[in-house]
């Protein structure tokens, strides 16, 4: 969690398996104030090339196929 923040957690992601074997990437999650009626928004580090992460701003995007 954000020190100044407690709407903003970031994280480490290190992947041990499968095709993004021994990766190591960064995220952040974005709670918004209008929480639990609107869901957070998580975003990588650039870099990772997946269909449900934005190439430009990385943002993953977890309304696919909702």
């Amino acid at each position: 969690m954000e020190e100044n923040n407690i709407l903003q957690w970031n994280g480490n992601l290190i992947i041990k398996d499968g095709v993004y074997q021994n990766m190591f990437t960064t995220f952040k999650i974005m709670i918004p104030l209008t929480y639990p009626t609107e869901h957070p928004n998580v975003f990588f580090a650039p870099g990772i090339v997946h269909p449900l992460i934005d190439q430009v701003n990385g943002e993953f995007d977890i309304k696919v196929n909702c």
